[in-house]
């Protein structure tokens, strides 16, 4: 899925090229994509969830495309990664607020609510992780997951980012059932992120016991 976007953005990132966009103007357009996608989210209505997914889904799509533009025209920046990170952030809270106050004005029940809680906090605990082990490692992170990928005979097919539930979101919106997602995605989100605790953990306890046995400072 995730070679899929990539690819797919291309076409486009090629045709921005000619104009005078930005990466950052289509970061921050993007963003402002999951506004209204929260507002219809929020409504609890059939058509509306399904437009906001799709609103969803597209704002994801284009951070693709602002990573492809930026390789075009030369101009990935520290700032722009910020802007990519940060407001990626805030439209995954979005989002995740947006169904989760229509899902429960569609059927009011606390499940929802903590299913709820438990299914954004999995998705920012997950990405948490991600960014302090590539803190830690630094050059040696992605060679590091690559290993792990490889070494596992599940994590390879199994994630929870973006890339995997953007549209499994949009799924469930089309079959009414978005509270269905968050029950999904409150233990599958869970059981994935102890699960790529585990493994980081064990990477970096490695890379610690090489460091020593080497006499490599820990930072």
């Amino acid at each position: 899925m995730r070679r899929f976007m990539r690819y797919s953005s291309l076409p486009l990132a090629r045709l921005l090229a000619k104009t005078p966009i930005t990466p950052n103007m289509v970061t921050i357009f993007g963003f402002s994509l999951t506004i209204p996608a929260f507002i219809l989210l929020i409504q609890g209505n059939y058509v509306y969830s399904i437009i906001g997914a799709v609103l969803g889904l597209v704002s994801f799509y284009l951070e693709y495309v602002d990573g492809s533009l930026a390789r075009i025209k030369n101009m990935g920046s520290i700032y722009g990664q910020f802007l990519d990170m940060y407001f990626g952030r805030f439209g995954v809270l979005l989002l995740y607020l947006g169904i989760i106050i229509g899902a429960y004005r569609a059927n009011p029940s606390l499940l929802i609510i903590v299913a709820g809680f438990l299914a954004y906090t999995a998705a920012l605990m997950n990405g948490a992780m991600y960014n302090s082990f590539h803190r830690l490692l630094l050059d040696k992170a992605k060679e590091v997951i690559a290993t792990e990928k490889k070494n596992q005979s599940i994590l390879p097919n199994f994630y929870y980012v973006e890339v995997f539930y953007y549209p499994i979101i949009l799924i469930a919106a089309i079959a009414g059932k978005l509270d269905w997602f968050l029950y999904f995605a409150a233990v599958y989100g869970w059981l994935f992120t102890f699960g790529t605790f585990y493994i980081f953990g064990k990477a970096i306890k490695k890379e610690a016991q090489r460091r020593k046995v080497e006499n490599l400072p820990e930072e």
